[in-house]
């Protein structure tokens, strides 16, 4: 996929936020911006793979601000909801009877677990919404 108009902004607004993440130092964040601008200047083009551009930006602000897990925190938090609910995830796997169903529910947990996605415009997972998230995909899926 390449980029489209929306990407530029998305990019930033992710590079933003993980700044904010990665350090308190307003120092440090004024440089880290400044190295995501001319990143983005120099990288952000038609032919440009956003997927591409994200990593790069990642490892960028990994490397200015010092920090190899700005999100570290919220791992930690998801890694403990993701825990409180999985007795239901389990239970929902295990009563879906045939292997077929079986396999299906837990591809429904894999995708509630994969759509906790932080920093994304317009996207604002709650890791208490789990439970009820599992659950909303079995009857909307």
């Amino acid at each position: 996929m390449k980029v489209g108009a929306e990407c530029a902004l998305c990019l930033f607004k992710r590079g933003y936020a993980e700044i904010l993440e990665a350090t308190e130092d307003d120092s440090l964040r004024l440089k880290a911006l400044e190295a995501l601008f001319k990143l983005l200047a120099e990288n952000f083009k038609p032919t440009s793979v956003p997927a591409e551009v994200g990593t790069m930006r990642e490892r960028l602000i990994k490397r200015v601000t010092g920090n190899p897990d700005p999100y570290a925190k919220k791992k930690r938090l998801s890694n403990e909801a993701a825990l409180k609910v999985l007795p239901l995830a389990e239970k929902m796997i295990s009563e879906a009877g045939s292997p077929e169903n079986r396999f299906r529910r837990a591809c429904l947990c894999a995708i509630v677990g994969n759509v906790m996605e932080f920093d994304i415009p317009g996207h604002d997972p709650r890791l208490e919404e789990i439970g009820s998230l599992l659950r909303r995909a079995e009857e909307e899926l």
